[in-house]
């Protein structure tokens, strides 16, 4: 018996001391609290897991609603409607959003059919003769719409990248093929094309030359007239968005013609809505008529449509002459488009692969890169704009001391929520894209640049090389393809996607998802969203559903097993202490659940901290190009400086509403919707319309420096004659883009600012500028909308007027009361500024009078008054009183 005091054992026996028996209840009851502690801790942690999930979700459907939903109905107005259709309001928005007029072509409209006249001249390595080619390049692509640039490649690296091509074919599959037109003949495959990065490795067995694809793609970059074409006519450092190559074989066909972009939604159309793109073509061998060189129409770049009568008349691509035969009395000799002359086009230029009928030839095989503007960056701040802006004093008007006017911007909840830099344009419908993130200069180093590393973050517009530019993204560039249904994003993609993501052997992953996550079928169409929108949209729901499903089943099991556990334990006592035979404890679980929402907390803080997301809340990235046009009541209660504001709006030159008219390629177009640093090339796009050209040949060499005024109206006037009896004189309406016929007068007004601005460089400068600005304050100006920026343009416009030195009749309306007339401030042959301000009424004291002369008369002199000594004695006078 063991010693007991008070309650306490001081000495115990044997049998105390041994460990008790368990019987074999205890061992189950152990069993079942072991077993609940473990499902509690798997169903906690999958609780928090799904808590996690549900979070991301909610945040992405969020964003997906207030932002991106806002973002896509805005590209949804640039898809381009099917022929025939009836007028939508989409359709009636595109055509006032227009910068070109849709234009029809015929063979008339081409602009040569000598590829001498496309040939760049070779550079011997100074200065003056990179400029020159440069310029003559930059020029060459906005008449004819392409130009050659003869050994681009050297022939070694031409053929060592065609025999990386030719081996890449041979193990293309479906999945790896890039869609190139008629690539079949029969059920015969006669035409091959894949895309390729700038850190491809050639196979094992060209060992001779295993890095083929960064050299070439740094001897591109490389070629400094071709480098600096591109930056002039796209921008500096444009984006790089497709590296493809295109194989054909003997019995490949002819492709239709075509452009690579939407005809009638593209950068020739609507400059201010779609980026421009140019393409580069490089053929890795000689390629003759015979073996299908590319077919091109020059001049087409502004065509919206071509008959067959211009098919006809189109030429294929060459580069020079080859010898026919080799006897040495041979005289003749054929085309040829030689290996490594590269071709650069406008995507808006109609052109097509043409068939392979050379039975002797081998496979033809050239590459493809696309580029395009760069995307405006935009860094998401938020600068300070007043939201009252004071009223510009109106002469015969005194403005009171707080007079102001509250100024209401279309398409924005506020002038302090909008910035500058936002892109709001999109890339070209129709082109498949295969490179995302990069741009011209990361093609010369495309071994760092386009690693392997920087690939998927700069695709995705995560992170890039330090000093690099951004290009087009996958992400940025997403939105507008969605919204179009652009490329490889249309109903029949979607349900060819769809139908590969549910085969057996596409993945137990793809399976799980579709069936948990994603709708497993093509939704309704709808007319207001994309495709692939609805699909994207009901698939977040769906997800969303299911997660709080799964969500609150959790919490049933994990509260149920939690009691269970509680209850066991306590019938157990301390019948089992290990760990995992107890679940986390209340205030663990809890401080997990709370990192977890603190987790999603921040995700949600930082997403609402992008630049896009801060644009897209801000309006600048929903702005339309062109403000709307506004209403008669707006427009009587606008306030206007003088009526050049209106005239050069509206194109209403006769006081009366402008009738407007159709142009056609003989007539002189003055294109008002342009001129912006970022549109680059596309500033000078109307300047090469065919009768722009003539007109413009007709100017060259006559502006001389120094000539008298009358003879720069002689000049003027016989040019505008010459060219009224070919066509006319059109100009362009800020307003709307539509085109109204200009009086003869003002025609040979803009004659006669050719004509100077040809002959004095500083004029034909500040000319540029004024245009420049006047673009931005109506265009692109967070006051585009207000009186104040009309005001401002139409004061520019008048500065315009005095300083080519012009002489208006017209009495300007500045009130109901005051009306005088403009009057020259600048002479043209010596630029001399005349004081063009009204001497306040002084009446100066009267002259003394001097001796005689010799003559016998009187002469009284007059002593010289000086303006500024006048003003401030009128300003004496006014304080005296």
């Amino acid at each position: 018996m063991p010693m007991i005091v008070k309650g306490i054992a001081l000495v115990e026996s044997p049998e105390v001391l041994a460990p008790r028996r368990l019987s074999i209840f205890d061992g189950r009851r152990r069993l079942v609290q072991r077993t609940l502690g473990i499902f509690v801790r798997i169903a906690s942690i999958s609780f928090i897991l799904c808590f996690i999930a549900l979070g991301l979700l909610l945040i992405a459907r969020h964003h997906y609603d207030a932002d991106l939903r806002p973002l896509l109905d805005h590209h949804r107005l640039n898809k381009v409607p099917e022929e025939g259709s009836r007028p939508t309001p989409n359709t009636i928005l595109q055509d006032r959003m227009r910068t070109y007029y849709p234009r029809s072509c015929s063979r008339e409209d081409l602009t040569t059919r000598d590829y001498r006249d496309l040939m760049v001249p070779l550079v011997r390595g100074t200065s003056g003769d990179v400029g020159a080619a440069t310029k003559t390049a930059a020029e060459t692509v906005l008449t004819h719409g392409v130009a050659i640039f003869p050994r681009t490649l050297d022939g070694r690296l031409a053929d060592s990248f065609r025999n990386y091509t030719l081996h890449r074919n041979r193990a293309l599959d479906d999945t790896d093929q890039v869609y190139v037109m008629n690539a079949q003949n029969g059920k015969r495959r006669t035409r091959w094309s894949f895309a390729f990065g700038g850190n491809d490795r050639a196979h094992e067995s060209y060992i001779d030359h295993p890095s083929v694809v960064p050299d070439v793609l740094k001897a591109i970059a490389s070629h400094t007239p071709l480098a600096l074409t591109l930056e002039a006519l796209l921008g500096p450092d444009p984006a790089v968005v497709k590296m493809q190559t295109i194989t054909a074989i003997r019995g490949a066909g002819d492709q239709g013609w075509h452009p690579d972009v939407n005809a009638r939604a593209g950068a020739a159309s609507h400059a201010r809505n779609f980026a421009l793109h140019l393409s580069l073509f490089v053929p890795l061998q000689d390629a003759t008529y015979a073996m299908g060189s590319t077919g091109i129409c020059p001049g087409s770049q502004f065509c919206t449509e071509i008959d067959g009568w211009m098919e006809d008349r189109c030429i294929q691509v060459a580069s020079g002459l080859e010898a026919v035969g080799s006897s040495a009395n041979n005289n003749r000799t054929r085309r040829v488009w030689g290996a490594g002359d590269a071709v650069l086009m406008n995507q808006n230029t109609f052109h097509r692969g043409a068939a392979y009928t050379d039975r002797n030839g081998g496979e033809r095989a050239i590459i493809v890169i696309t580029f395009a503007s760069r995307p405006r960056e935009s860094n998401g701040t938020l600068p300070e704009h007043p939201t009252r802006t004071p009223l510009p004093k109106i002469a015969g008007r005194p403005r009171r001391g707080d007079e102001s006017v509250e100024v209401h911007v279309h398409g924005s909840n506020g002038l302090r929520d909008l910035h500058h830099g936002a892109e709001t344009r999109i890339l070209g419908l129709g082109t498949p894209l295969t490179s995302f993130g990069y741009t011209l200069r990361d093609m010369t180093n495309p071994v760092q640049s386009m690693s392997r590393f920087w690939s998927p973050l700069r695709c995705l517009g995560l992170a890039k090389p330090p000093k690099a530019h951004w290009g087009w993204d996958f992400l940025a560039s997403l939105p507008g393809r969605v919204a179009t249904e652009s490329h490889r994003l249309k109903r029949d993609d979607l349900v060819e996607w769809l139908w590969r993501q549910q085969r057996a052997d596409a993945g137990w992953l793809a399976r799980v998802c579709f069936r948990c996550f994603l709708l497993e079928r093509v939704p309704a169409a709808r007319e207001d969203r994309g495709i692939w929108d609805v699909w994207f949209d009901a698939s977040l729901a769906k997800g969303v559903a299911r997660l709080r499903s799964w969500l609150a089943r959790l919490l049933v099991a994990l509260l149920l097993a939690a009691g269970a556990l509680a209850h066991v334990s306590r019938r157990n006592g301390n019948l089992d202490e290990s760990p995992s035979s107890s679940g986390p404890s209340l205030a663990r679980f809890l401080g997990r659940l709370a990192l977890a929402a603190l987790l999603l907390v921040a995700i949600r803080w930082r997403v609402s901290r992008l630049a896009l997301v801060k644009d897209i809340r801000s309006g600048i990235k929903l702005r339309p190009a062109f403000p709307p046009p506004p209403t008669e009541g707006r427009r009587r209660r606008g306030v206007l400086a003088s009526n050049a504001t209106s005239r050069y709006n509206t194109g209403a030159f006769n006081d009366s509403a402008p009738v407007f008219v159709t142009p056609s390629r003989e007539d002189v177009l003055v294109g008002t919707r342009l001129h912006s640093l970022y549109l680059s090339g596309m500033n000078r796009f109307v300047d090469f319309h065919q009768g722009n050209r003539r007109w413009r040949r007709s100017i060259d060499g006559l502006g001389v420096p120094g000539l008298s005024s009358f003879w720069m109206d002689a000049m003027a006037s016989s040019i505008v004659e010459r060219q009224l009896k070919e066509g006319r004189f059109l100009y362009q309406s800020r307003e709307d883009g539509r085109f109204v016929e200009m009086p003869k007068v003002e025609g040979r007004r803009f004659t006669r600012r050719a004509l100077v601005a040809s002959s004095v460089p500083l004029l034909a400068e500040l000319d540029r500028t004024v245009s420049f600005m006047i673009s931005h304050l109506l265009f692109e100006s967070v006051l585009r909308d207000t009186p104040l920026c009309k005001v401002a343009a139409g004061n520019l416009e008048l500065l315009r007027e005095r300083m080519f030195g012009e002489v208006s009749d017209r009495a300007v309306p500045l009130n109901n009361r005051v009306r005088r007339r403009r009057r020259p401030m600048f002479r043209i042959s010596t630029l001399r500024v005349k004081i063009d301000a009204t001497v306040p009424k002084y009446v100066a004291p009267k002259p003394r009078t001097g001796p005689a002369s010799k003559a016998g008369g009187s002469s009284k002199k007059r002593r010289r008054v000086d303006p500024k000594r006048i003003i401030a004695l009128n300003k004496r006078k006014k304080k005296r009183k």
